[in-house]
């Protein structure tokens, strides 16, 4: 056999070989019902306060965890994805503690579902705040590193009677260019100037026009660029037109093991859904929010943990967020998305192998 032979009959059985060895190794990557985060992707949650609400002194009776250790409204927790395991960062805003806007003194109350700005690096949610007794609806910023909330505004510029619209602010998102929207309680949609709170209509009103309900938790699926919402009552995942407020009438059937009651919708880098599912059974002593994931092609929902827990047992959310560079960098960690990557370098290592052994025979 000449040298050249010798050659390529090492490199077709060393290709193959690898090839064979990397394409298993992708293959037999374990399939997770529930894979991490993208390396690049945080997960958080604001705690909620869950009882009586005393007007006078702007206080509650919370039940939020274990009732011997009352949580702060708008506490901040990191979470790990896999376990739901909570780290408390700082002590919350407290509903003992005044957030002030101008002359006014607010006592915080509850987040809704927050949304980031992949631009700016910035969290952004809609807080229900107290003051005397009444109550309205701010746009607060959310500071990851020490947990505090600060109120950018009152929100303003709702349409009540226009195309059967609301006067209440329901739910935030925002775009991978920075560009916010909001639904009311009607599900008619709004940009939103995330300086100043100011609301600027742009269409919809979809729950009296044609039965529909308004979305409860939505936000932009960065991988596909298509903007997604649960709603308050139908069990789909359907689609939204932030151009005109219009809503799909269909999509895949969303459907959790306890009541459907989703309160967070949030994607990853890669596009997988994380749902916050409200779960509490009448009557029950302790609030239970159940964390999903979901698959957006099919509606198809894991459930990861019940419920948060912190150091001092258990507690509830409706508030998820999810954080992602502004370059919505690929996965690094782990997951389908390596499997799939060492698939193919593995397949292509395997061609090339077969390619070198067809060489070799056509030379002999």
């Amino acid at each position: 056999m000449s040298r050249r032979k010798s050659i390529i009959t090492a490199l077709s059985a060393t290709f193959t070989t690898a090839g064979l060895v990397v394409l298993g190794a992708g293959l037999t990557s374990p399939a997770q019902a529930i894979d991490p985060l993208p390396s690049t992707d945080k997960m958080y949650v604001l705690s909620c306060p869950e009882g009586t609400y005393d007007g006078p002194t702007s206080t509650f009776t919370l039940f939020y965890n274990d009732l011997t250790t009352p949580l702060n409204s708008m506490q901040l927790f990191s979470v790990d994805p896999v376990t739901a395991e909570a780290t408390p960062i700082g002590d919350g805003s407290g509903s003992n503690v005044q957030i002030t806007t101008g002359s006014s003194s607010w006592s915080s109350s509850c987040g809704s579902e927050p949304a980031w700005n992949p631009v700016t690096q910035t969290a952004y949610f809609g807080a229900q705040l107290y003051e005397n007794g009444s109550s309205s609806r701010f746009l607060m910023t959310l500071d990851l590193e020490t947990g505090e909330s600060t109120a950018v505004g009152e929100f303003t510029g709702f349409v009540p009677g226009t195309d059967d619209c609301g006067s209440d602010f329901q739910s935030l998102a925002i775009g991978s260019n920075g560009a916010a929207y909001v639904f009311d309680s009607n599900a008619c949609l709004y940009s939103l100037d995330l300086a100043t709170a100011q609301l600027t209509y742009i269409g919809g009103g979809a729950n009296g026009a044609a039965g529909r309900y308004y979305p409860q938790a939505w936000s932009l699926n960065p991988a596909t660029q298509v903007w997604q919402a649960l709603d308050n009552e139908d069990e789909f995942l359907s689609s939204v037109d932030v151009t005109t407020g219009n809503l799909s009438t269909s999509g895949p059937t969303v459907t959790f093991d306890g009541p459907y009651d989703p309160q967070s919708l949030e994607f990853d880098s890669l596009g997988r859904g994380w749902v916050l599912n409200e779960e509490s059974a009448p009557g029950a002593p302790i609030a239970t929010s159940n964390l999903y994931t979901l698959d957006p092609a099919s509606g198809d929902v894991t459930l990861v943990a019940e419920p948060f827990t912190d150091a001092d047992g258990p507690f509830a959310s409706s508030a998820l967020l999810i954080t992602r560079p502004a370059t919505e960098l690929a996965n690094t960690g782990l997951g389908s998305s390596t499997a799939w990557m060492w698939s193919t370098i593995g397949a292509s290592l395997l061609v090339a192998g077969i390619a070198l052994a067809v060489a070799r025979r056509r030379q002999a």
